[in-house]
């Protein structure tokens, strides 16, 4: 249970991860029309998987109340330094 919890963690960090690093791209202003017509689609793909991950991991969280809160790891995930995303 333990090593299934820590690689759901893990997935939805690397989903916050990408979906932070796709935001900045968006927000920096470097892409052109076309790549941010690309770039919607896979968003909206780590939305729908942030979404199915963060179900399965809140039910887990429900029976084991000492977990991390997603709100908790979307601050930390937030906090990080961004390096190399533009």
């Amino acid at each position: 249970m333990l090593e299934s919890t820590n690689a759901l963690l893990a997935a939805i960090t690397a989903v916050l991860r990408e979906m932070k690093r796709c935001q900045l791209l968006l927000d920096s202003g470097s892409l052109g029309e076309a790549e941010e017509e690309e770039l919607g689609p896979f968003v909206d793909q780590l939305h729908e998987a942030f979404a199915d991950l963060s179900t399965v991991y809140e039910s887990r969280r429900s029976e084991h109340s000492k977990l991390i809160s997603l709100a908790a790891l979307r601050a930390r995930v937030a906090a990080e330094p961004t390096q190399g995303v533009v």
